[in-house]
């Protein structure tokens, strides 16, 4: 009994390729349902008229300027403290470590 095979090409139909071309079809398939789905959500995003490269793309240098963002308000952040504890010890210094007054005269 021959099972039928979902696949792409008829040179695909061959026992040995059979398993092969299943899943290549299932994956073109998998492939083209998710490049519909991102420009559908860019289309209600109020975004329309892009290819699926376009999103994926704008995607990425999102991404990337999300996290560079995000890295140059760290490095803000951390020169910000440091500042404001070095000017913390130099404001206590002057009155932590005064010369003591020696008790031997």
């Amino acid at each position: 009994m021959t099972k039928n095979r979902a696949v792409s090409h008829s040179h695909l139909v061959a026992e040995s390729a059979a398993e092969t071309g299943e899943l290549e079809y299932r994956l073109f398939v998998a492939t083209s349902g998710f490049k519909r789905w991102i420009v559908c959500f860019m289309t209600a995003s109020r975004i329309p008229n892009l290819s699926p490269l376009d999103v994926m793309v704008l995607h990425r240098v999102n991404y990337v300027l999300k996290k560079l963002l995000k890295l140059d308000l760290t490095k803000a952040r951390n020169v910000f403290i440091r500042r404001v504890l070095r000017a913390r010890m130099l404001a206590n210094s002057t009155t932590r470590f005064e010369m003591p007054v020696s008790s031997k005269h």
